[in-house]
Parts: structure tokens; sequence; C-alpha cells
């Protein structure tokens, strides 16, 4: 299966980023429970365009997150909702006034903003 929305449809900076192709990776075959002998097909993806591993700062709007010394993040911890693990720095944002624990994650984190597609 391929998506193949117009970049009009899309409406975000990097249209090439959401055009892929699916795979058996993307069904999941459920092992127990209600739905057993059932199949899911994902019919939901957060995309961030140039998003990698490694260590970034968590986003502000996460409870725990804003900080104001390394003595505020907890290495090896995660936060609740958050993100990763901590890395037991405190770190600018690069955007923002605020500073924030450092994670290990997929960098940059998702904000909260969300586009939604008709299907």
């Amino acid at each position: 299966m391929k998506t193949s929305f117009t970049d009009a449809e899309l409406g975000v900076p990097n249209p090439e980023f959401y055009r892929r192709v699916w795979d058996s990776v993307d069904i999941a075959a459920p092992s127990v429970g209600e739905e057993s002998g059932g199949f899911f097909i994902l019919t939901n993806v957060l995309i961030t365009a140039n998003q990698t591993r490694g260590s970034c700062p968590e986003d502000e709007t996460i409870e725990g997150a804003v900080c104001t010394s390394d003595k505020n993040c907890l290495k090896g911890r995660p936060l609740k909702l958050g993100h990763g693990i901590m890395t037991g720095k405190c770190v600018l944002q690069t955007h923002s006034p605020y500073k924030t624990c450092e994670i290990e994650a997929w960098c940059p984190v998702e904000k909260k903003h969300v586009k939604h597609f008709p299907l």
C-alpha cells in the first residue's frame, strides 16, 4: 500500500516525508484478548520530519519537564507522558525561553500540533 496525498491535501512543509510505502510491519496480528484471530491495520501515524534518535530538550508542556538546574532532571528516569529518558541535564529550549530536562529520544520531540486527514 502507498500513501499519495497531493501537496495541497497535506498542507505541510516537506510533503515528501508523508508519502510512504506501507508493508507488513504496519499490520499487527494481536496474540491475545477479544481480537484473537483478527488483525489491525494502522490508520493513524504521527510523523515529524527529520526526526532522528538522539538527545534533545523535552517538550515544555510535559509536566515535570521545565527545570532550573541539572538537579531537577533525574538521569535514567522517564517523565509521565514524556517522550524519552532523562539524561540528567537541564538545557535551554531551541525556540522557547524555557529550560527543560534533556532526554534520549526521537528528536526533535513530537509537538502537540496534529494534522488530521480524512479517510
